[in-house]
């Protein structure tokens, strides 16, 4: 009984020590496993990286600026309703959006793409500045780029002069003692209008819109000279590009609006410089654009007449060779020279000079292309032009009456006989005939002046200068 109760105790004794084992154990655990635990973590944190936020980032803080009281901002010398502010580091800012309105530029800040867009209206240059590198792209094309801007948010565009300068073409001048900033747009932008625009010496009278100079850029209105001159015009590829066609001889030019890319017959020739000076609603294009399409000549006089006149090539003005000597007067029918050009969507011509008697010639044929029928053989230029010994020329069949002879009846384009003799106190020129009035379609790509009614005229010009 006594073994057996001690075996009895022995046994509680033990399941006592295994209860207590247990605590221990837990509470070793209990205090061990938060270290552990920081331990994973700051393991998982080293080798996991965190979800990526789909979230767009903020704009970025904009740096107060602090307003400068009654400091005066001016455009083209009139007062703008606008503020100028010194940043932190003491830079000048100037509220740009009252000056881009004052020059009719469109403007935006976009920031997703954390960049101001101005676009000039002088030029239709697109300018760009990225808020977050200062790089400037002009028309896509990086320019430079500005160490300093300004501050721009949304609602809020403060820039320095020079920035604005740069976007809007407008030049600041400070006066730190007045407390002045005047901004004058660059002499390169400034519009130039009230010009007067004729078409072989006759007027057109008020053009709207008129002609205007965009720096050394001169605009002309397409529509008013094509017309006077014959040509046709047709708006093709839903708006983007406009197709003309010249009576004279028949060529048909093509020029993409949006490019400046001009086809001749259909296949490109070149691309017209100064694209973004376009005016597509009115038809304003460079001088020289206007020139490839219409065949015309370009002048300013005086700074305000613009003179425009058809090339050599195109109102058949091929004068004769040198005068003949008096040693060839009583000379036979002679044949000098034959030249012919011929080929596909060319002028096709053919010249040939002469000398009889007193008189040195020359005639000239002249068809737009290679003719494939009749009717495209039947020429759209024929003259004969002669000069004599005594100092008389002139021209038979087709001429243009380039001394005035018809400005009485402004008429200019005429098939007939010209004869001008020269003394030593002036010049007398006198024209006869019967004038262009419009064109003719012949074939499906070619057409012909038409000629009706009579017209003369005669005009005198002294060596003093007056007529």
């Amino acid at each position: 009984m006594l073994g057996a109760e001690t075996q009895h105790n022995g046994s509680i004794h033990l399941k006592k020590l295994g209860i207590s084992l247990v605590s221990i154990l837990l509470c070793l655990l209990t205090i061990l496993s938060p270290m552990v635990l920081a331990q994973e973590t700051e393991q998982y944190s080293a080798t996991q990286k965190p979800p990526a936020t789909t979230e767009k980032p903020s704009e970025k803080p904009v740096l107060m600026a602090e307003v400068i009281p009654d400091f005066k901002v001016t455009l083209e010398g009139k007062v703008l309703e606008t503020e100028v502010s010194r940043d932190a580091n003491g830079t000048l800012l100037v509220r740009a959006e009252p000056i881009f309105t004052g020059l009719n530029d469109i403007f935006e800040y976009d920031v997703e793409g954390s960049v101001l867009v101005v676009q000039r209206s002088q030029d239709g240059v697109v300018m760009e500045l990225y808020t977050d590198t200062g790089i400037v792209k002009a028309n896509g094309k990086a320019l430079g780029m500005l160490k300093q801007y300004g501050q721009i948010s949304v609602g809020s565009i403060n820039l320095t002069p020079n920035a604005i300068a740069v976007m809007s073409g407008a030049i600041g001048k400070i006066d730190a003692d007045e407390k002045q900033i005047d901004f004058d747009l660059d002499p390169r932008l400034k519009v130039a209008t009230g010009f007067e625009v004729f078409v072989e010496d006759i007027p057109l009278g008020n053009l709207e819109p008129g002609p205007k100079a965009i720096g050394s850029v001169m605009l002309l209105p397409l529509r008013p000279i094509a017309k006077e001159l014959g040509h046709t015009i047709q708006i093709i590829d839903g708006g983007s590009s406009i197709r003309i066609k010249r009576a004279q001889d028949s060529a048909e030019f093509e020029l993409n609006l949006d490019t400046g890319l001009v086809k001749l017959n259909g296949r490109p020739v070149g691309v017209s410089k100064d694209v973004t000076y376009f005016d597509k609603t009115n038809l304003l294009l460079p001088m020289g654009t206007v020139e490839t399409l219409t065949g015309a000549h370009v002048d300013v006089v005086d700074g305000s007449r613009i003179n425009i006149s058809l090339d050599a090539r195109l109102k058949g003005a091929v004068q004769p060779t040198a005068k003949i000597d008096d040693l060839t007067k009583d000379t036979p029918f002679t044949l000098e020279t034959i030249q012919i050009h011929a080929g596909t969507d060319t002028i096709n011509t053919i010249d040939v000079d002469f000398r009889v008697k007193g008189f040195n010639g020359r005639m000239r044929y002249e068809i737009p292309d290679l003719p494939t029928t009749g009717r495209e053989a039947q020429p759209s230029w024929l003259s004969l032009d002669y000069a004599h010994v005594k100092g008389g020329y002139g021209s038979l069949g087709d001429l243009s009456t380039d001394l005035r002879q018809l400005d009485g009846v402004g008429l200019r384009r005429i098939r007939g006989v010209s004869y001008t003799q020269e003394g030593d106190k002036g010049r007398w020129a006198l024209a006869a005939g019967v004038p262009s009035v419009g064109a003719s379609q012949i074939s499906e790509d070619q057409s012909r002046l038409k000629f009706a009614g009579l017209a003369a005229g005669a005009r005198y010009a002294s060596k003093d200068g007056w007529e």
